[in-house]
């Protein structure tokens, strides 16, 4: 039903040590959580001519983009573990409602600044989750 759309402006992305130590990333412009599958084919002679697989790995990815703020703190968290490979907790919460939200633990893998001359710079980052990725309603 389309009055149970949520308006993507009131989305949150935040980045913290621990999940009671979350800050928000300024100047969010668009995120995506990517979460995938991959089963595992264990289809043989006795499958009957269907394919059969049983569960396998389970991945996810967040990319997100927003307006670069040279001195916002957690846009430079994000930058900063690139070089330190240190682990954080990411969370992206698509509602106002603070118990809608994904949270997961992962590395940021992927950081760009750029910008056009007539333009906002835009500061682009990757996170490649590890382990699970968990939606609380």
């Amino acid at each position: 039903m389309a009055t149970a759309a949520k308006a993507g402006r009131i989305a949150l992305v935040a980045v913290g040590a621990s999940t009671s130590a979350m800050a928000e990333i300024g100047e969010v412009r668009n995120w995506e959580i990517n979460v995938t599958h991959t089963p595992i084919d264990v289809t043989s002679n006795d499958s009957s001519g269907w394919n059969e697989s049983i569960g396998g790995q389970r991945a996810w990815t967040l990319n997100s983009e927003a307006l670069y703020l040279s001195g916002e703190a957690d846009q430079t968290t994000i930058r900063k573990s690139l070089s330190s490979q240190s682990l954080k907790y990411f969370q992206i919460r698509p509602s106002t409602s603070l118990t809608q939200k994904w949270v997961g633990q992962g590395w940021a893998n992927q950081y760009r600044v750029g910008g056009s001359h007539d333009q906002a710079q835009l500061f682009n980052f990757g996170v490649v989750g590890t382990g699970p990725i968990t939606f609380t309603t």
